[in-house]
């Protein structure tokens, strides 16, 4: 009986200290018996921080990274257009040989070259429209 009277005594004692940390005025307290807990409120205005920017001026670092992320996707369009470019003249300059290669062959012939032609312009063509797509 005197261990659980001992027990139940400790969990309110528990649940007071909580209570207190998390109630207001409670801050003050836990911050002063805490070493380096945090500063006390004490109706002043906060002072800011070192290290930290403030929201109405961009600190160096911040604008040499969007300056960064900038050039890389001016990099990346650029080297997307000269793919693109350089796929469709590929596709134009397949697509002619295929219809020369047709053309050559007979009514009912097919010319491996031109099943092999084919399936290169539908990879590309493919390749294309994906890239496009994104």
């Amino acid at each position: 009986m005197r261990n659980l009277k001992l027990r139940v005594w400790m969990s309110w004692a528990v649940a007071a200290v909580a209570l207190s940390a998390v109630l207001p005025g409670g801050q003050r307290a836990a911050a002063q018996q805490i070493p380096g807990a945090g500063p006390v409120q004490t109706g002043k205005e906060p002072q800011p921080q070192t290290g930290m920017p403030t929201l109405g001026e961009p600190d160096a670092a911040t604008e040499s990274a969007a300056r960064a992320e900038q050039q890389r996707a001016k990099l990346l369009a650029d080297d997307r257009e000269k793919h693109l470019l350089a796929d469709t003249a590929r596709l134009v300059q397949l697509s002619t040989e295929l219809k020369e290669e047709v053309d050559k062959s007979g009514k009912f012939v097919t010319s491996v070259t031109a099943l092999r032609k084919a399936e290169e312009i539908e990879k590309l063509a493919h390749a294309v429209r994906d890239r496009l797509k994104n």
